[in-house]
């Protein structure tokens, strides 16, 4: 008799977890961000002057892909410790060119101990501390972290 009893308790908490849980998934569901975020994926964040197109204001530097040096990007090849920190800098100071860098160092496989070296070379006293945020960019470009 006990044995029934337990057993019929056991059946309705499960009953019962199960379609509070059922309940609880379709608010989080409903109520997640992404709905919000969708909505406004399509605005633009800038606002374009249309009188004239020469005179308009240009919020970022006039940066063209297309004529960059490939052997710029390659660390492997740098040596000298001018080059290299002239190089950092470059990337630390414009986000453009270091995304370029990042999309060339990954279609070349150049690992993050290459990429260490590199920055070693270039800050010698740190021992490449300096440029920190140019080898956590570089992991966050390759989805080696949590973001």
């Amino acid at each position: 008799m006990r044995l029934a009893i337990m057993l019929s308790t056991t059946a309705v908490a499960t009953y019962l977890t199960t379609c509070s849980a059922v309940d609880q998934t379709k608010v989080l569901m409903y109520g997640s961000p992404a709905h919000y975020i969708h909505d406004s994926a399509g605005r633009r964040l800038l606002r374009k002057n249309e009188e004239n197109e020469e005179t308009s204001e240009e919020r970022a530097p006039n940066f063209n892909l297309a004529n960059l040096n490939e052997e710029m990007f390659n660390v492997a090849a740098l040596t000298e410790r001018a080059d290299a920190k002239k190089l950092a800098k470059q990337l630390m100071g414009n986000d453009k060119l270091a995304d370029a860098a990042y999309m060339w160092w990954q279609h070349n496989r150049v690992t993050l101990d290459q990429i260490d070296t590199f920055l070693k070379l270039a800050s010698r006293k740190t021992q490449g501390a300096k440029y920190n945020q140019i080898y956590n960019s570089y992991m966050m470009h390759l989805g080696l972290t949590g973001y």
